[in-house]
């Protein structure tokens, strides 16, 4: 992981509050409301992999169709259970009609999916070379599990908050305050958005493909970041 860097920027809304009447001699204000806005922001490992398989089947009967789909695929859902360490999801399920020349419903076809996903990059992809001998790859995506996010998430809000304060800091001196105090404070954490599936171009599988070798995996970082902004109370006057 690389070391975090700070992006900070902060405006000034000068919201004076006067004491004394009208007619008082001291015309300072006693306090000036200052907004502030500060950020950290790092890339973080991509810890985990998760891939999509489906197979097709057609035929003229539709249960024939989906029992020749639904053979195939139990088998690769009972090939990706017996690897350690792979959590196994169904996905999408799909029966569609296909028309002849006369729009009148020739064959089925069937569709079906499974979701895998692990942090054993070198065991998926040999799980997935495995597969691709009777299922196609719909798509792989890497990104940074849960657990590394939160971690990220906790340290990167500690800095922008302690950058934060360090603004006010500068604020206060700059304008001459005696103190300041937090008024209110909103802290944001950007993920840079859920992972996108990449897809996989490839020969479909069959008969042909007896035997797929695993392929390189270059698993890559995801940006994280955390915004704080809020607004900070200048006391220009002591007690």
């Amino acid at each position: 992981m690389q070391r975090p860097s700070l992006f900070l920027a902060f405006a000034i809304l000068i919201a004076p509050a006067w004491t004394g009447s009208a007619l008082g001699h001291d015309s300072t204000p006693d306090t000036t409301q200052v907004s502030l806005q500060a950020q950290a922001e790092t890339e973080v490992d991509n810890d985990s992999m998760r891939a999509v398989l489906y197979t097709e089947a057609e035929d003229a009967s539709a249960a024939k169709a989906a029992d020749t789909a639904n053979k195939t695929l139990g088998e690769a859902v009972r090939t990706a259970k017996a690897q350690t360490g792979v959590k196994v999801r169904s996905g999408s399920y799909q029966t569609f009609p296909l028309y002849d020349k006369q729009n009148r419903i020739s064959r089925w076809r069937v569709r079906a999916e499974i979701s895998l996903e692990s942090a054993d990059f070198k065991g998926m992809a040999a799980l997935l070379a495995k597969l691709q001998t009777t299922m196609n790859l719909a798509g792989v995506e890497f990104f940074a599990s849960d657990e590394a996010r939160r971690k990220i998430e906790s340290e990167l809000t500690t800095e922008a908050i302690e950058d934060f304060r360090r603004r006010a800091d500068v604020a206060a001196k700059a304008l001459g305050a005696k103190s300041y105090r937090i008024r209110d404070l909103a802290i944001a954490a950007d993920a840079g958005g859920p992972p996108m599936p990449r897809p996989m171009l490839q020969a479909r599988a069959g008969a042909a493909m007896s035997e797929v070798a695993p392929a390189p995996i270059e698993a890559g970082a995801s940006h994280m970041g955390v915004q704080v902004t809020g607004t900070v109370t200048l006391a220009h006057k002591g007690d």
